[in-house]
This record gives structure tokens, C-alpha cells and sequence, in this order.
């Protein structure tokens, strides 16, 4: 396994992690503790990446936020390398077993907009304030050479690195600054249907689905030739068919 397809891995972790901070802040903290909390978060994340990086690169049960799809706690075929496993994209018909490789590559905005059959699919307007933040793309070759790619690409207000603020004088922990942070989107390109345990929803009835909605998750629908997942975080309803509608 490429040194930078592990970096990749562990980028996208980082950046969900942040992602699932600001969701769960929302109705339970202030803006002071939700920069304190998100900051421990990252510096957690950093040195559990040091020490166990193997263990962190699989996704938690019920997660389909990150790509990887879902895995069971305590669950890990026998032979399978789990920094693959941790990457791997595929559809529900295949097996984690029959996967050969997987990657994940950080690409720019003109890039990711350029890759055929994804990056067309990438919606032409964004609300107010946003922009293009970063994208990666999944390829996952399975044993009989059949590939299977996700495009995931986030917007934001903000800077969304995670950045740290210079060391005291006195050697103190550096901590993120929160002044970097903004609200982010993130959109998934997939040009196969997606292991997920939510509803995939048809285009026709997506404005019913997100009028009545009472979270801010994922969700997936079937556009033309390929599944596009939004997870949407602070966006409104409004909004979010404004992205969709965008879509090419």
C-alpha cells in the first residue's frame, strides 16, 4: 500500500470526523465549547493515527457517510487487508474478499470536475459563500479486473483543513484554529450503487424526501447512469434542491 493512499485514507477520516463535530454540535453546544470539542476531536484523531493506524482506517457500523461502505464491529475476513477494506468501493453484489486493490487519490477542482462519467454529474451552483474545498477519488479493482470509482468532493465557507495554531513559548499543545473552520457540503459521485441501509431515492421524489426530513445525514439518489450522495450538514432544504437542480 502507496504511503499516499494511506495519507489519503486517513485524510478522509479526518475530514468526516470534522464533518460528524460540527453535525453533532449543532443543538447541544455553544460556539465555544463546539470550537473546544472539535479541536480535542482532531488532536484524538491525530495521535490514534500515529499509534493504531490499521484500527481507525475502518469505518463505524451504520456509517455510510464515509465511502468505504458499512462494516460490522468486530467484523474482518479472514486475509483481507484492512487498509483496503477501509478504502474499498463496491456495490452489495460483490465480496470485500474479491477485492484485489484500493485507492484513493486527492485531486483538484479542475480534475475532479474533468473525470468522465463523475465529475459531469458535479452540481454548477453552490449557495451563497460557498466553494470548491477538496475532493478525492476512489477506485476499488476487484480480482476479475472489474473497477468501481467514487467521486467525493466537499464545498465549504471555510478552510477545511484542519490547521493548528503555533506552540506556546512554553511548549503548550497546539490547538485548531477555529477561524479556519466553516459550514461544508459534501457531494458523492458513484457509478455504482452504493452499500447503504437508507432509502435510495428516485429524483422525481426528492423534494418531498428533504421537505420532510428531520436530520441533516446522508442520503443517496439514482441520477441518469450513476448514484449521487449528499450530506448535506447545515444546507436548507431550499437549498439543497438548488444543488441538485445544478446537476448537469
Amino acid at each position: 500500500m502507496k504511503v499516499e493512499n494511506i495519507l489519503d485514507a486517513v485524510g478522509a477520516i479526518n475530514d468526516e470526523a470534522v464533518q460528524d463535530a460540527k453535525a453533532y454540535k449543532r443543538t447541544r453546544y455553544n460556539k465555544a465549547v463546539k470550537w473546544g470539542a472539535m479541536a480535542a476531536c482532531a488532536g484524538l484523531i491525530i495521535t490514534a493515527t500515529a499509534l493504531t493506524l490499521p484500527g481507525i482506517l475502518r469505518e463505524p457500523s451504520g456509517g455510510p457517510n464515509i465511502p468505504g461502505g458499512i462494516v460490522t464491529p468486530g467484523e474482518h475476513p479472514e486475509g483481507v487487508d484492512p487498509v483496503i477494506e477501509s478504502m474499498a468501493v463496491y456495490p452489495a453484489t460483490e465480496d470485500i474478499r474479491d477485492v484485489l486493490d484500493a485507492t484513493i487519490e486527492s485531486v483538484d477542482e479542475n480534475t475532479a470536475y474533468g473525470i468522465p462519467g463523475l465529475g459531469n454529474h458535479l452540481p454548477a451552483d453552490l449557495p451563497a459563500g460557498y466553494h470548491f474545498g477538496k475532493a478525492s477519488l476512489y477506485e476499488t479493482t476487484m480480482k476479475n479486473g472489474t473497477k468501481y470509482h467514487l467521486l467525493r468532493v466537499t464545498y465549504t465557507t471555510g478552510n477545511d483543513e484542519i490547521t493548528t495554531a503555533p506552540a506556546n513559548d512554553d511548549g503548550g499543545v497546539a490547538v485548531a484554529d477555529p477561524s479556519l473552520f466553516g459550514s461544508s457540503f459534501v457531494v458523492l459521485i458513484i457509478d455504482h450503487k452504493p452499500r447503504t441501509n437508507k432509502p435510495i431515492y428516485s429524483f422525481k421524489d426528492l423534494r418531498e424526501y428533504l421537505e420532510t426530513k428531520d436530520d441533516n445525514g446522508i442520503f443517496h439518489f439514482a441520477y441518469e447512469d450513476v448514484y449521487i450522495g449528499v450530506s448535506p450538514d447545515d444546507l436548507s432544504a431550499e437549498e439543497i434542491l438548488d444543488v441538485v437542480n445544478s446537476i448537469p
